[in-house]
């Protein structure tokens, strides 16, 4: 199906924003049959191939075991993709770049709570999932899967919902130290006392079933980025602790 409108698949989005940070060369100069074909190498396989055929291409891979203690011809095992050749628990590449070359525990919801207030403000441990229904933020306006999950919800156990004093389809505001958001309240069993988990992804209204569409940009809506900041992130990978976050549920 062709993009619709004026919209683009997300990888020409990526391609073309390459382009423009003036990374094209790393980014086959935006052409983006290069870059497949180029990952279709090891296969012996190109997209025209692919495009003439209207079914499947077989494509003959010998198997091989223990291909990582093969030699070369000095006799040198070939080994894995890393400077010693050998399976790393030590990384002496991050050690080479300044960074501890094994991993360290660092409490980092006690860090946060440390920098923005005391535990007892925060004293609920924020993780997020998704529902089978939805990919991301798309697919809220189709009434077949809204009927399922029509709103963004927080699950909290019962014994904990007690004594925050909230009900099942309750609405609450989830707080952290960085923001706020609306959600209603779905009891289970399925998890820890002090954790609660939502969802990423609502904005989107269904007409059809007169449902609501959520401001991405307010503390009413249901978008978990505002819940987040950046000021502490992975130094390595760049990643953001969305998993174990310092928060607390209150009754709207």
């Amino acid at each position: 199906m062709p993009p619709q409108n004026e919209s683009w698949p997300d990888i020409k989005i990526i391609f073309e924003l390459a382009k423009r940070l003036g990374l094209g060369d790393k980014f086959w100069d935006g052409n983006i049959e290069a870059a497949f074909n180029y990952e279709f190498i090891p296969a012996n396989v190109t997209v025209e191939q692919l495009r003439m055929n209207s079914g499947v291409i077989p494509v003959d891979l010998p198997m091989e075991y223990q291909k990582y203690s093969r030699k070369d011809d000095a006799g040198n095992f070939l080994g894995f993709s890393t400077s010693s050749r050998r399976i790393e628990l030590y990384s002496s590449n991050f050690k080479e770049h300044g960074y501890e070359p094994l991993p360290n525990w660092k409490d980092p919801i006690a860090q946060l709570r440390a920098q923005k207030g005391p535990a007892e403000k925060y004293p609920l441990i924020l993780t997020v999932g998704k529902v089978v229904e939805y990919c991301h933020s798309q697919l809220r306006a189709i009434s077949s899967l809204r009927k399922r999950v029509p709103h963004p919800f927080l699950e909290i156990n019962p014994q904990n919902a007690r004594e925050l004093d909230v009900k099942n389809e309750d609405w609450v505001r989830l707080e952290t130290p960085h923001g706020s958001i609306t959600l209603q309240v779905k009891l289970t069993e399925g998890i820890l006392y002090n954790v609660v988990c939502t969802q990423n992804g609502w904005w989107e209204a269904c007409p059809e079933l007169n449902l609501p569409a959520y401001d991405p940009y307010s503390p009413e809506g249901a978008n978990v980025n505002l819940l987040y900041s950046s000021e502490n992130i992975d130094p390595i990978s760049g990643s953001i602790q969305l998993k174990g976050y310092p928060c607390n549920v209150r009754r709207v």
